[in-house]
């Protein structure tokens, strides 16, 4: 048992970066978790888009779902992955998401990143603390 607490708590200290929560148009989980804001390329997924650094890159259907005739290659979203072509991959990404969102929506947005060379990333929470 106190293995699998030790699991969750490694995890939740590699992946959440509570200082990047300062985006009005998402509605970020909340934890008990604090930290220094690390650098990297910002990806949002909000109800309505997928952004990088501010930019929408990607439409979504309002409810966080892909819109009907998105480009996809495999789990592959085009517009993500050639947004993120030829970026630094050094700092990895900082990754917010709306709660509402599908996780499926998710894993393809982490799946075009991935192919597009970026490999490490944390996920923004907002701090009960």
């Amino acid at each position: 048992m106190m293995d699998m607490f030790t699991i969750i708590l490694v995890f939740l200290l590699t992946f959440f970066d509570p200082g990047q929560a300062e985006t009005p148009v998402l509605v970020l989980p909340a934890v008990a978790a604090s930290g220094a804001e690390k650098p990297g390329i910002r990806v949002e997924i909000r109800k309505n888009a997928v952004a990088i650094d501010g930019a929408e890159v990607l439409a979504l259907d309002g409810s966080g779902g892909l819109v009907s005739g998105t480009e996809l290659q495999g789990r592959v979203l085009v517009a993500v992955q050639q947004a993120l072509d030829g970026r630094e991959a050094d700092n990895g990404l900082v990754v917010a998401i709306d709660r509402s969102v599908p996780y499926a929506v998710v894993a393809d947005v982490l799946a075009s990143a991935n192919a597009a060379g970026f490999n490490e990333y944390r996920f923004v929470v907002e701090s009960t603390r």
